[in-house]
């Protein structure tokens, strides 16, 4: 009987107390929710700005692409770049890399310059390929060259500036 008046005494602050832990469990389950819901989106945000920065590096190298085209697009780049190529490999050079630069436009002819890197054997093979461009039919001229040993190997690396010339003015 103690227990029936202590419950009907406290009923009104039971029922307020069920409520209150009612209202707390939902509150936590809307609240787990929104973090899941919050995480979700902070991937999806993490996702998105890597495909915007690789967008953006594709487009960038979109136009170096374009702009070497527009250089080499006149002279028919990839004959100069073969005939370049089949002269390394008869003189025992390899070539690394190729970038075209600039064309110079000048009053009788034009200039279509190259920066080359390229590994050899052996100085004398740097000079065989350096003699082969030279007196190739087409006119090429060597500007520059640095040779530099590479550390720990017995070949050697070359940077070379090699400008084919083609006469007549062609704007």
């Amino acid at each position: 009987m103690e227990l029936t008046v202590l419950v009907d005494k406290h009923k009104n602050k039971l029922l307020n107390i069920a409520v209150i832990i009612l209202a707390l469990i939902l509150t936590y389950n809307i609240y787990k929710q929104y973090l899941a819901d919050k995480a979700s989106l902070e991937q999806k945000k993490e996702m998105e700005l890597k495909k915007r920065t690789a967008l953006e590096n594709i487009s960038q190298l979109e136009l170096k692409i374009q702009s070497y085209q527009n250089l080499l697009s006149e002279k028919g780049a990839s004959v100069l770049i073969n005939n370049i190529n089949s002269l390394a490999k008869d003189s025992g050079v390899k070539i690394i890399s190729v970038r075209p630069a600039e064309k110079v436009q000048e009053e009788e002819y034009i200039k279509f310059p190259f920066e080359l890197v390229i590994n050899a054997p052996s100085y004398h093979a740097v000079g065989n390929f350096v003699s082969k461009l030279e007196s190739s039919p087409e006119v090429f001229l060597v500007e520059v060259v640095k040779i530099r040993q590479d550390s720990g190997e017995k070949s050697l690396s070359a940077d070379l500036r090699v400008t084919n010339i083609v006469l007549g003015n062609k704007k």
